[in-house]
């Protein structure tokens, strides 16, 4: 009769703890900013070195601003705590009040003309009274609700008008982002909600499959927040190598992920891959089963899984590790072995 002799060399995996949150500032460039001219309607100055806003008689003009929000892409309006629109003010041949307003179309800085230009709501987002003393400094503009809008899509990016309120006769010029020996473009300064994050170390893992001999490992992850969190599985080699796409990954090494996606279906190396992280959103309330089996020789290593959230939750994830390991003969008789590896004691991280 044949024996059977396995060695299960799995350690717990250690929790390193809950990341303190932090509170993020975010900054939007300008991408586009123009003036147009009342008084030439077909030209376009979009190069210039100054946006400028006037209502002087037979010289009106209005600025434009349009800026880069991709940075926003991962929030909601509500984790917006403050937008605010910062100025830098060079030159200003005449104080008095602008307003500020959403723009209804489409447009870019090479064409917009005042004969092209889109509408611009009637609804001012925000209103400012220019005086002589800012010549040199930077104002600021609360546009909260329209960022928040544009965050939401119930709003679309096509950026703000400066103009100048009826009976104004404000002259003012803001650098533009072409005014390169200043340096002063306009630019939306954003404050998000803090983010939290968790983290936890996989000590060890280790998976092998030689035809006669199978030894697979699971990583079981559970989210049991109220909130979508985004996770991220870090999985290196014992001699320091990474898991790749084009060699381990697609081999099996990291084959399966099962369940609760945000498609909730067995999807094959879903979510996006850096190197060696796997990335994917897992939704409240549902778990997701990572499959590690190699085809080839024995596979040990460490890692790391860590989530963060667009909220203040101080814990997010359940985790543990699941190892099979079983032999087989032609005979049919089989061996198996199983053992589970809570992640932090079985606590939430």
């Amino acid at each position: 009769m044949r024996s059977v002799s396995l060695v299960l060399t799995i350690t717990s995996i250690l929790f390193i703890g809950a990341v303190s949150t932090y509170a993020d500032t975010l900054t939007l460039p300008v991408t586009d900013d123009a003036t147009v001219l009342e008084f030439l309607p077909d030209t376009n100055v979009g190069a210039n070195n100054h946006v400028r806003a006037d209502d002087v008689v037979g010289q009106g003009r209005l600025g434009f601003f349009k800026f880069d929000t991709a940075t926003l892409a991962e929030y909601r309006g509500s984790d917006i705590v403050s937008a605010h629109l910062k100025l830098y003010v060079n030159i200003m041949d005449s104080p008095g009040e602008v307003e500020f307003a959403s723009v209804e179309g489409s447009w870019n800085e090479s064409a917009i003309t005042a004969s092209n230009m889109p509408p611009v709501n009637a609804v001012v987002e925000a209103n400012h009274v220019f005086i002589t003393e800012e010549i040199g400094t930077t104002i600021v503009v609360d546009i909260t609700d329209l960022v928040k809008a544009w965050v939401d899509g119930t709003a679309a990016n096509n950026g703000l008008a400066m103009r100048p309120t009826t009976e104004s006769l404000v002259d003012v010029r803001i650098p533009s982002k072409e005014y390169v020996d200043l340096d002063q473009p306009a630019e939306i300064v954003v404050d998000v909600i803090p983010k939290a994050r968790g983290k936890a170390y996989i000590s060890k893992w280790s998976c092998y499959d030689s035809g006669y001999h199978d030894h697979e490992c699971f990583i079981s992850i559970s989210n049991i927040a109220d909130d979508v969190s985004t996770v991220y599985v870090t999985l290196v080699k014992s001699d320091g190598s990474i898991l790749t796409d084009n060699n381990d990954k697609n081999s099996g090494l990291l084959t399966v992920l099962i369940d609760g996606t945000t498609s909730g279906t067995y999807i094959e190396n879903t979510g996006s891959t850096t190197n060696n992280t796997v990335q994917f959103d897992l939704l409240p309330q549902k778990t997701i089963l990572l499959k590690m089996k190699n085809n080839n020789d024995f596979i040990t290593g460490f890692g790391f899984i860590e989530w963060e959230q667009n909220s203040q939750a101080d814990i997010s994830l359940i985790a543990d590790v699941e190892i099979y390991a079983a032999a087989y003969f032609p005979s049919d008789n089989s061996a198996l072995r199983h053992r589970t590896i809570s992640v932090n004691c079985g606590l939430p991280f």
